[in-house]
């Protein structure tokens, strides 16, 4: 190989692995991340085939509610703040996938 091919390659690397770590821990990942970690430390103690179980007999939007604020009230205290955080975090990410739809992307303009 010649030295420019070797250096192409060297510099394409780098941005590919700059590329990919910028991805990774854009303020969306994290967020992801965020609720990836509360979900999986709340089903940890919480049985979900059991809430799946008792939400059989839901056949409308208010008895959706009530099982979702009496499950939520009737459960420790590390739980609700678990699921707050998760919601929240949930309700970040909508908005953050919404304003980037919002934006144009500026890579494909013409100039």
């Amino acid at each position: 190989m010649t030295t420019n091919i070797k250096l192409s390659k060297k510099i394409m690397r780098r941005i590919y692995v700059l590329h990919t770590a910028r991805l990774l821990l854009s303020p969306i990942a994290i967020k992801i991340y965020a609720v990836l970690i509360f979900s999986s430390l709340i089903s940890t103690k919480v049985s979900i085939y059991d809430v799946v179980a008792n939400m059989t007999n839901i056949h409308s939007a208010y008895d959706f509610l009530n099982f979702w604020l009496s499950a939520l009230t009737n459960t420790e205290t590390i739980i609700q703040l678990g699921t707050i955080i998760i919601a929240t975090t949930f309700v970040f990410i909508c908005r953050d996938i919404y304003h980037n739809l919002q934006q144009p992307n500026l890579a494909f303009q013409k100039n």
